[in-house]
């Protein structure tokens, strides 16, 4: 789950179950950002987050 910063709080979270992780904007901008470039070459993380986005729909 990603909620963006001033979407439910000032803080910008991802969250995988339980576990939640906040962060600024920036880094949750920076964070989004990273994930969509390697999310889009060929490699174990780009196989990874696929699987994810299976589980969760909306990464």
């Amino acid at each position: 789950m990603f909620s963006p910063p001033g979407v439910t709080g000032e803080k910008g979270f991802i969250g995988f179950e339980a576990l939640r992780v906040f962060m600024s904007r920036d880094t949750f901008d920076d964070l989004v950002s990273q994930l969509v470039t390697a999310g889009t070459q060929p490699g174990p993380l780009a196989g990874a987050l696929e699987e994810l986005r299976c589980f969760y729909g909306d990464l």
